[in-house]
């Protein structure tokens, strides 16, 4: 069983590189004029969507073939090596999530749309995947899923 923690690290990296591009660019000011004030009238909403995406993130590492919690944290809940790249690629993903793959009109976009919503979501979690499985790779040899 996949610890829970590493799933709710991931979130939080991904949520903090989201928030670091989101502050950084000026692009972005009526998005994150908008985000915020959306997360204080609806903290509960915000709650229960990281939780979804928490269990999302298990979900795709438990799928992975040879995933080994150990890799990633250790006997005493303490993230190793492999575990902090995941995280600061988790990170790096919560950048992408702005810089690569959503302009402004995309992003105001995919509040309305729920099917372009859901396709942004699956990217996110590919890519989680995607990183995991690289990861376990270089580290043990396990040969990464074929992407199509």
């Amino acid at each position: 069983m996949i610890d829970k923690e590493l799933a709710r690290e991931a979130v939080k990296a991904m949520e903090a590189g989201f928030y670091k591009h989101l502050n950084r660019s000026f692009i972005y000011s009526p998005f994150k004029l908008f985000f915020n004030l959306f997360k204080k009238s609806n903290q509960g909403t915000i709650a229960h969507a990281k939780e979804v995406i928490r269990q999302d993130v298990q979900k795709i590492l438990q799928q992975i073939d040879n995933f080994e919690e150990s890799k990633f944290i250790d006997d005493d809940d303490k993230i190793t090596p492999i575990g902090k790249k995941f995280l600061q690629k988790c990170y790096n993903i919560g950048i992408n999530i702005l810089k690569k793959d959503l302009t402004i009109g995309l992003a105001f976009k995919a509040i309305r749309d729920h099917n372009l919503r859901g396709q942004i979501y699956d990217n996110i979690l590919h890519s989680v995947q995607n990183v995991a499985e690289r990861l376990l790779y270089k580290e043990i040899g396990s040969k990464p899923r074929e992407v199509n």
